[in-house]
């Protein structure tokens, strides 16, 4: 205790303590006004939403089990799900390379290995 007191003797020290808390103060006082405000939230659950799958495999019975099973999900029943019958051949690839590269193409799509073949493309 009688070394703090004899530290506080001088003005000196004094007017350091001083200084160091006044920054402190500042500082603490800054950094509670300057937070970022709250990031505004956007509640999408009643926004509409169609996604586009284009499928050239199989008929849509077998598609139909797996979009109500989706839909199920919680959060998904304001998705819709559009199915575009697509012919498998290579008129399917060329069409949708073109499309996905001018940022038209399906959400949804299903390619078989032959893909491979146009990677340049993309």
């Amino acid at each position: 205790m009688q070394a703090i007191n004899n530290f506080f003797q001088t003005k000196r020290n004094v007017y350091i303590v001083a200084g160091v808390v006044t920054l402190l103060l500042i500082t603490i006082v800054a950094l509670a006004l300057n937070r970022p405000a709250p990031k505004q939230t956007v509640d999408i659950n009643n926004q509409k939403v169609t996604l586009v799958w284009w499928k050239p495999f199989y008929g849509s019975e077998v598609y139909g089990d797996i979009i109500k099973d989706f839909k199920a999900i919680p959060g998904n029943n304001n998705i819709d799900i559009q199915l575009v019958d697509k012919e498998y051949n290579d008129d399917y690839y060329k069409s949708l390379i073109s499309d996905i590269a001018r940022g038209a193409g399906p959400d949804i799509s299903q390619f078989a290995m032959m893909i491979c073949q146009h990677t340049k493309s993309l």
